[in-house]
């Protein structure tokens, strides 16, 4: 029977049922376009968002455009909102409107400091750039680097928090290593931050004792993010053939952990 021949309710139960199939087999795409029919918009944000990297590697950019630009964020909860502003803006991007991406991040009221916020400022910078804005879009380059050193430093009182549970409870192996990611995350933050204000010869140092600490707990990711930002430093410094090397430690480490 031709789905559009039932009634609404009937239609809609059936949109979602559908749509809860397609999120179990990972058919995420088709998944949102079923939440979208059935009148969960936010469904439809929750199952594609953490899985937009891997749909647009699929080829899927064009047809979860299609879908996600029929969705009103005046309709949708603050966190959803914002997420689909960043999808949009994200395939617009792919797509080449990169006009239509900037005016959609303009549109949204992102919250300060958030995953979504971070990723806008880059957003937004890479389009004021591709616009033949550079000035504008180191401000949104900027504005990202401060949001992520405010989110470090709450990241600190939480491990050191953490930290002293440990400790309260006798779990003196796990107090020992919370210490050190607070140590390391410490670190990194300062590298940052001097970053930020210009002061590169101590964001070199800052990092490189980050570096070292990442790799004495073997923390992986916090290793990759280090040689990240390394090679951003560096980059800045026109000292091109180190940067190049700590980019390409970065890349293989991202690549081995996912």
């Amino acid at each position: 029977e031709d789905p559009q021949l039932l009634p609404a309710e009937a239609r809609e139960r059936a949109h979602l049922a559908a749509a809860r199939v397609r999120a179990e087999r990972g058919e995420y795409t088709a998944a949102a376009y079923h939440f979208g029919k059935s009148g969960e918009a936010d469904a439809a944000v929750q199952v594609w968002y953490p899985h937009r990297q891997q749909e647009i590697g699929r080829g899927q950019a064009a047809a979860a455009l299609g879908i996600f630009e029929k969705l009103s964020q005046r309709r949708l909860p603050e966190v959803e909102a914002e997420a689909l502003a960043l999808i949009k803006a994200e395939l617009y991007q792919l797509l080449g409107e990169t006009d239509l991406g900037l005016a959609e991040l303009e549109n949204v009221d992102l919250w300060e400091d958030s995953e979504t916020s971070i990723q806008a400022h880059l957003l937004r910078g890479t389009f004021l750039n591709s616009l033949g804005y550079p000035n504008q879009a180191l401000e949104k380059l900027e504005d990202g680097v401060a949001t992520i050193a405010r989110l470090l430093q709450q990241l600190v009182r939480f491990r050191h928090q953490r930290t002293i549970v440990y400790i309260q409870q006798w779990q003196l192996q796990d107090a020992i290593e919370e210490a050190r990611l607070a140590q390391y995350t410490t670190e990194h933050l300062q590298g940052q931050i001097h970053e930020q204000q210009g002061n590169y010869d101590e964001a070199y140092l800052a990092y490189q004792r980050a570096l070292l600490l990442a790799q004495t707990i073997n923390h992986e990711s916090g290793v990759a993010q280090t040689n990240r930002d390394l090679a951003t430093l560096l980059m800045r410094q026109s000292r091109l053939d180190e940067a190049r090397q700590h980019l390409q430690i970065a890349l293989d480490y991202y690549e081995a952990i996912g």
